[in-house]
């Protein structure tokens, strides 16, 4: 008999996150972000730490007063540079920050309204890039506040969004109106910076700034064509910044020509700056990778139009003077970059690409089957080597400047999140070490079940993964209620690594079952583009089989109290069930997906994704969105139901929510609508920590009424 206690919504305050592991240069120890919940802030708050890698000795730089996140260690290994969020300190956006990696006091590099992102080192350590919003054509807008203008017209008319954008805005961002993101840089001596200046925008966006390996040309994606809004195409372009440095960064605010070349160059003359060299119909993971010699970026994407965000990642290398692309991974049926993710962690981290010092191979992480490893890729014929291995989902990384050592954020079933090293030049390559442990307690105060991975047959008689978590201290011959959860995507992936929802109703007597249904990454291109204008068919077939299978092998499961509970695409299902099924006695609706005609004109992705309706929008292809839209089945709808969502959500836009409500309480169906005024998509990841409690209280308030019986 155990003496540890249950898990609860409040305990969320107790769990540390570990983020960002950024190995120094010189291979001696590793930055990193601990995050935690500030119950009486009612927000986050992190600190920078610092761990030896021999030693294990940690250190925290910053003393957790802000959210100080991304940290990114120079060239020389002496200092850091991160971002800090800190409004009580003048710094409302993420701004540039520098402190050494000894300790010492923090120097405050930026001031701009919007903040500043995607930060990177130039190779002598002399100059950081990043991105930040801006209009077109305008000065740095600044974070000094402006005076309320005298004319009452202009004062009470500021708040209004007026916009000829397709993109106006993005969930988690909001309303973008004519801004865009724009390339930057500040010269840096001894951790203080000089005035910002402009290396590239405009009326397009750009992102994922990299130093070329001689810091002559910096490397970007973006699309500067004028219908870059209505279409995916990314393209790669290089920005050589040799004028700006010989000025010394301190006359013009602009480095780049308006001019632009919107396609590769081919044969055609030397491009202005920035040159574009290589575009591709997909870049979910934009982060780029010069080679050693500089000649060739790898980047992973793919180039299937049809195939939107549900084709796999594979890894490109792009002559850089020619423009000339080839794909090293063509047959390699799993996707680059980690597609499975957690509710215990803040942002993850450096996930993107890095070559090897011979130029002859490239680390990348690969989502395969409900695990995450890095791995070898061979630039000559695509091999891939897997560096770890186990039931695991390597988060982010980082390599040393020989690479002879990695830094890896871990998760799996005991670990919310912790930081690895690998020796990769050892004598057993590739073998981890633990340096933090920052959950320790929960091993010794909180009973927390592993989930097991068990396997099913589903659509066209294909084996499926699947994993259940038992309720905690479960009895031999008690027989728990059983509710299945799916996750957002689709393209996401699931596992077996800890999610605190889940634990939560384990905590609460419940058993948990999720899978990879189709639709999901890590198990190849042809499965997850078989519900590519089919939602709610082989998906929805596999989750009904990872039911009876779960009813089936599990004995402590009780079939006839059965829930069901989703998220975004997860929600998508649980409203296709309320309008196929009855099996199920309760279910939550989170954030969900209701009319699909509706999002295509409300939510921040919904243009775009045409090729999933035939290839029109819906007053072209009305049948493709109706047959596709939970809505369209909901008549002989009776399971009691609970709606969560947040106003503030412009993925899934908070319609869908209250249409789905409403619709509910028209048919007579037992229903609770839960509407979080000031939250985005990602409540149940990143929202303000008290709304997450309060949301985790209503799935057990309502699981209890409905299956506890």
């Amino acid at each position: 008999m155990t003496n540890k206690r249950l898990l609860s919504p409040p305990d969320l305050f107790h769990f540390h996150m570990a983020d960002d592991p950024q190995i120094s240069p010189d291979g001696t120890w590793i930055a990193w972000v601990r995050t935690w919940m500030d119950g009486d802030l009612n927000g986050y708050r992190s600190s920078i730490c610092v761990t030896d890698i021999d030693t294990g000795s940690t250190r925290t730089l910053t003393d957790g007063t802000a959210l100080d996140t991304h940290p990114l260690p120079s060239p020389d290994s002496d200092w850091i540079a991160f971002l800090r969020v800190a409004p009580d300190q003048g710094l409302p956006t993420p701004q540039l920050c520098f402190i050494r990696a000894r300790g010492g006091a923090i120097l405050v590099g930026t001031q701009l309204r919007h903040g500043v992102s995607d930060i990177a080192w130039s190779p002598d350590g002399n100059y950081i890039t990043f991105t930040t919003r801006m209009l077109p054509r305008e000065d740095f807008p600044l974070l000094e506040m402006k005076q309320p203008s005298a004319d009452p017209y202009v004062r009470f008319n500021e708040d209004v969004l007026v916009t000829s954008r397709r993109k106006w805005k993005a969930d988690g961002a909001g309303f973008l109106g004519e801004e865009r993101r724009a390339v930057a840089m500040v010269s840096v001596s001894k951790g203080v910076a000089g005035e910002p200046v402009l290396v590239a925008g405009g009326n397009y966006d750009l992102s994922a700034p990299v130093w070329s390996p001689d810091g002559t040309q910096i490397a970007v994606v973006g699309n500067l064509n004028p219908d870059a809004d209505a279409v995916r195409r990314l393209f790669i372009y290089v920005i050589g910044i040799e004028r700006g440095i010989e000025r010394g960064l301190g006359g013009s605010k602009r480095i780049s020509e308006e001019k632009i070349s919107p396609d590769p160059p081919g044969a055609q003359p030397p491009s202005p700056n920035p040159r574009s060299i290589f575009g591709l119909e997909d870049i979910r993971h934009p982060g780029l990778a010069w080679s050693p010699d500089g000649t060739q970026i790898a980047v992973a994407g793919h180039n299937d139009p049809t195939l939107g965000h549900y084709g796999s990642q594979q890894l490109w290398i792009v002559e850089v003077t020619t423009g000339d692309g080839r794909c090293v991974t063509q047959g390699f049926d799993r996707t680059l970059g980690v597609a499975a993710g957690t509710d215990l962690g803040r942002y993850g981290g450096d996930s993107g690409l890095r070559w090897l010092p011979n130029g002859d191979q490239i680390v990348a992480l690969v989502s395969d089957a409900g695990t995450v490893h890095p791995c070898k890729i061979d630039v000559a014929d695509g091999t891939v080597t897997p560096i770890t291995a186990g039931d695991s989902v390597a988060a982010a990384y980082s390599l040393d400047a020989t690479s002879q050592r990695m830094a890896i954020l871990v998760r799996d079933g005991s670990t919310p999140g912790d930081i690895f090293v690998a020796d990769l030049a050892g004598p057993r390559p590739g073998a981890t070490a633990r340096i933090t442990d920052v959950n320790d307690w929960v091993r010794d105060e909180i009973e927390m079940p592993k989930a097991e991975r068990f396997t099913f047959r589903g659509h066209a008689d294909l084996s499926i993964d699947g994993w259940i978590l038992p309720p905690a201290q479960h009895q031999p011959g008690d027989k728990a209620p059983l509710i299945y959860f799916h996750g957002g995507g689709p393209g996401g992936m699931r596992g077996g690594n800890v999610m605190f929802e889940y634990q939560v109703l384990a905590g609460a007597g419940y058993a948990v079952a999720w899978c990879n249904a189709h639709g999901c990454q890590g198990y190849g291109e042809d499965f997850c583009t078989a519900i590519l204008g089919d939602w709610g068919g082989a998906d929805f077939e596999d989750i009904l089989a990872c039911v009876d299978a779960a009813c089936a092998q599990f004995d402590f499961v009780d079939p006839e109290r059965l829930g069901i509970a989703g998220g975004s695409y997860g929600g998508y299902h649980v409203n296709w069930a309320l309008g196929h099924t009855d099996r199920f006695r309760a279910a939550v609706s989170d954030r969900s997906v209701f009319n699909r005609t509706a999002t295509w004109g409300t939510s921040d992705i919904g243009p775009g994704r045409e090729f999933e309706f035939g290839g029109g929008p819906p007053w072209e292809t009305t049948d493709w969105y109706l047959k596709q839209s939970p809505i369209s089945y909901l008549a002989g709808a009776k399971t009691p139901t609970l709606v969560v969502h947040s106003a503030r959500d412009y993925r899934c836009p908070i319609e869908q929510g209250e249409a789905l409500y409403l619709s509910l309480q028209f048919l007579g169906v037992p229903t609770e609508l839960v509407r979080f005024p000031d939250e985005g998509h990602e409540l149940s990841r990143s929202g303000k920590p008290w709304h997450r409690v309060f949301r985790l209280e209503k799935y057990l308030e309502w699981f209890g009424k409905w299956l506890k019986k």
